[in-house]
């Protein structure tokens, strides 16, 4: 695959990553009085997004970076500490390094990796391993939006009271467009949920969690395939999904056929900075 390719690709998924997260956000952000403290703004290629009401990296990070945008750094970390909030880097292989030197001599330094998949969504998916008879996937039904949230919070061992939080915060979702949730039942009873969201004709495999007490039962696999499955059914030319490094989450995508398109640097300051 030739360099310009692989730039293409990467660019494909780092927009697509950046806009289901806008979307996402940006429900939140026009709740009536914007209870979570919602700030987005673009800076250049980038956008920057806060959510003081959540304080996950993952929803407090700069998106979409590229070497173009080495003179608006600054501009970034001061959008952050106006707003007293701690600020991530998640920066694809679309920089430079002045613009990382640029970082590190701001007190930034990078801590971990992320991988960033992508494949084409099929109809026909290889049988997840682990799949069990006990196994089905359906959509989630309006009412239930409160399990989501309750699997949710404990599949991640977030405090319980968070769980009311998390079911308004996707509940919002549900009326738009291209957003689809998924419950995963083993022996029927709830074990694990799952987002799709479709923008622009990518697929975007947008969360997931399975309760501990179902870990193994092959719920994770199944919601993928189930999700790309759709993607397809949806004209889908493109499904992303991410996970951490080495994880059974990236195991579980390329055992269905995705790849890695990159994997992502993660950037924050310093401790004392």
């Amino acid at each position: 695959m030739s360099m310009e390719v692989q730039q293409s690709i990467a660019r494909r998924v780092e927009s697509a990553e950046t806009s289901t997260l806008f979307s996402r956000l940006n429900a939140i952000k026009n709740l009536e009085g914007n209870p979570e403290q919602v700030y987005i703004k673009p800076f250049g290629n980038a956008t920057a997004f806060i959510v003081k009401g959540i304080p996950d990296p993952y929803f407090n990070s700069v998106r979409g970076l590229t070497s173009e945008d080495i003179d608006l750094l600054d501009d970034m970390i001061a959008f952050y500490r106006d707003h007293n909030m701690p600020c991530r880097f998640d920066i694809a292989p679309l920089v430079n390094a002045d613009l990382m030197l640029k970082l590190a001599e701001r007190g930034y330094y990078q801590y971990g990796f992320h991988s960033s998949l992508y494949g084409l969504p099929k109809k026909e998916l290889p049988v997840p391993r682990n799949m069990d008879d006990g196994l089905s996937i359906r959509k989630l039904h309006e009412s239930e939006f409160s399990l989501f949230g309750e699997i949710y919070t404990k599949a991640f061992k977030m405090p319980e009271f968070l769980a009311p939080s998390v079911t308004r915060n996707n509940y919002i979702l549900k009326d738009i467009p291209g957003w689809h949730f998924y419950l995963a039942s083993y022996q029927n009873l709830p074990a694990a949920i799952a987002v799709l969201n479709v923008q622009d004709g990518v697929g975007s495999l947008a969360a997931a969690a399975t309760l501990p007490m179902f870990q193994g039962k092959g719920c994770h696999a199944a919601l993928l395939a189930a999700r790309i499955k759709e993607s397809e059914e949806l004209h889908c030319d493109f499904v992303i999904g991410q996970a951490r490094f080495g994880s059974i989450s990236q195991g579980n995508m390329e055992r269905l056929g995705l790849r890695i398109a990159y994997t992502k640097s993660l950037w924050k300051e310093m401790p004392g900075d």
